[in-house]
């Protein structure tokens, strides 16, 4: 809800500044211009938002969406194979589940807000919960083999799975072109690379009797870390944007 009423007063004082711009008691043409638009920069980020041009060659926009699960399965895929364990590919997966993003966005036109070559760079914070399986997330983070902790579990008749709660920052350049397709309508493309610069991970096993021992609560809070740095380190790809905007 919080992010909701934030964009609900972002819009409101956008279409207070477009309102102002086309008032007859302007003497000249404002530059301004307010926009809607729809975005997906791949595999980072589907969403939708507001934007304005301030003057001809600067826009900025403010974006809610989410990474979804066909984009942070890449993500997963890569870390995998880039940090050779194949164990780094379910937890960050998990660390992506049921996420929310918010965007913030800016882009410098060489020739005009509405055509022509541009550089551009944006800000994401994202917050997610997922699960993974304890023996995924514990060999993730130390290398060994813990599948025998998860069958002790299963036949135990305890839950084998971690709570994995997610928070990053991700910064993003990028380098583009922009087409004026008609009067209200502008697309752009655009290809870059995006990299986590911060995360922080909180771990839950369920197991209130293990996290309790100092050794269990010391296991817990070593593989968030090493989880942290996993992404951090892992946590940089090429992206491909595109994106529609309609101008008010």
């Amino acid at each position: 809800m919080k992010i909701a009423h934030i964009l609900s007063v972002c819009l409101v004082a956008l279409v207070s500044i477009r309102a102002w711009s086309i008032s007859p008691m302007t003497q000249t043409a404002s530059p301004v211009q307010v926009y809607g638009k729809a975005e997906t920069v791949f595999p980072l980020f589907v969403g939708a938002g507001v934007g304005i041009n301030i003057i001809d060659s600067f826009d900025l926009s403010l974006m809610y969406g989410l990474t979804p699960e066909p984009y942070y399965q890449v993500i997963g895929d890569a870390a995998s194979q880039y940090g050779g364990n194949s164990a780094y590919k379910d937890v960050v997966e998990s660390a992506f589940k049921n996420n929310n993003l918010i965007r913030a966005e800016g882009n410098y036109f060489f020739e005009s807000a509405r055509t022509g070559w541009l550089a551009g760079g944006a800000f994401s914070y994202l917050t997610a919960n997922g699960k993974a399986g304890i023996d995924r997330v514990l060999t993730a983070a130390t290398g060994k083999d813990y599948s025998a902790l998860r069958q002790g579990l299963i036949l135990a008749g305890k839950n084998p799975e971690v709570d994995i709660d997610t928070k990053m920052m991700i910064i993003d350049i990028r380098g583009g072109y922009s087409w004026d397709i008609t009067h209200s309508f502008i697309v752009k493309a655009s290809v870059g690379v995006a990299k986590v610069v911060w995360s922080e991970v909180s771990l839950k096993s369920g197991l209130a009797g293990f996290e309790q021992t100092a050794y269990g609560n010391n296991t817990m809070r070593s593989a968030e870390s090493d989880i942290q740095s996993i992404i951090n380190e892992n946590g940089i790809s090429p992206t491909l944007g595109v994106e529609i905007n309609y101008v008010f």
